[in-house]
């Protein structure tokens, strides 16, 4: 696929929770870490894959006539491991049952589908977010369409984890407003445990967007069992007040993401095993503790949605 290119499972118009003012975001297909708690499992893959929900089901047998591999022979049935996501039963469905998540964009559809929204992002400071999966395992089409809507004096937000090449980070970082940059767990053992990726080159990214003078909001996962206790928040803190952004006389802010259980039905459609199927919501307490360890290190700190 050429840089002008790229893969985007979907496109969400008038979000409010991806960044400042209201924004489009658009979701990148395909991430390298496999966090326990995903809440985008259709972004993991960089193939695009078909997203079953029987509930919409209206028993038509359209599907059964066109599938090419008999993933679906009967109506209602499917069995994802035959799937190679042609989307011919996708195409025929009338109840929306069936859909593909992944489809390729160029850099001008995106500016051309975000443009349609300018006057919105001007009246509240908006823009457009690239979101994930992980935005930047696309980069050269990331890199390329943040250009193209810094020109059209679009403001960019990239929400990453971080974990890519650091050439990509300073590249992207020209053309980006703000990046909601994740920070999960200290511990690199811990990190690798969850998440499956070691830390080292997330906290060596931040580490570089801070001293280049970058707009960075941390985003911390408050994950009950898993991200959630004292000494990870803690140590997370203490990383953040010793970054000392460039241009900057207090440390970068925090965003505390609750956990929330909507994904356990994005699993179910698409046949993939949820690891936090039984991980409870954490409660008002446990959020503003999470809060007031930030806090007491001088550190600005927000709760916002997962």
């Amino acid at each position: 696929m050429s840089d002008d290119m790229g893969v985007v499972f979907d496109i969400r118009r008038y979000s409010i929770h991806d960044g400042p003012g209201i924004r489009t975001t658009v979701f990148m297909k395909g991430c390298p870490l496999s966090c326990w708690w995903c809440h985008n499992p259709e972004g993991i893959s960089f193939k695009p894959e078909l997203r079953y929900r029987p509930e919409r089901c209206v028993s038509c047998g359209a599907c059964v006539g066109v599938c090419p591999t008999g993933a679906t022979t009967t109506v209602g049935g499917f069995q994802p491991m035959l799937c190679n996501a042609c989307g011919a039963c996708a195409d025929v469905c009338p109840s929306g049952a069936r859909e593909i998540a992944g489809n390729s964009y160029s850099v001008n559809d995106i500016v051309r589908i975000t443009m349609a929204d300018e006057p919105f992002y001007d009246s509240s400071c908006g823009g457009v977010t690239f979101s994930g999966g992980e935005p930047l395992s696309q980069p050269a089409f990331v890199i390329a369409a943040a250009r193209a809507l810094k020109e059209h004096r679009i403001r960019v937000t990239i929400d990453t984890s971080g974990f890519t090449g650091t050439d990509t980070i300073i590249e992207v970082s020209k053309d980006t407003n703000l990046f909601l940059y994740d920070l999960k767990y200290m511990n690199d053992e811990t990190h690798q445990l969850m998440t499956g990726v070691s830390n080292k080159i997330i906290h060596d990214n931040i580490r570089v967007l801070a001293d280049n003078g970058a707009d960075v909001m941390v985003s911390v996962p408050l994950v009950p069992g898993c991200t959630d206790d004292e000494a990870n928040l803690s140590a997370t803190a203490r990383f953040i007040v010793s970054l000392k952004p460039s241009g900057r006389s207090t440390p970068y802010p925090v965003r505390i993401l609750p956990y929330h259980d909507s994904a356990r039905s994005k699993y179910a459609r698409m046949s993939i095993p949820y690891r936090c199927e039984s991980t409870p919501v954490p409660d008002a307490t446990a959020i503003n503790r999470a809060i007031a360890i930030f806090l007491a290190e001088g550190i600005d700190a927000v709760t916002g949605g997962l």
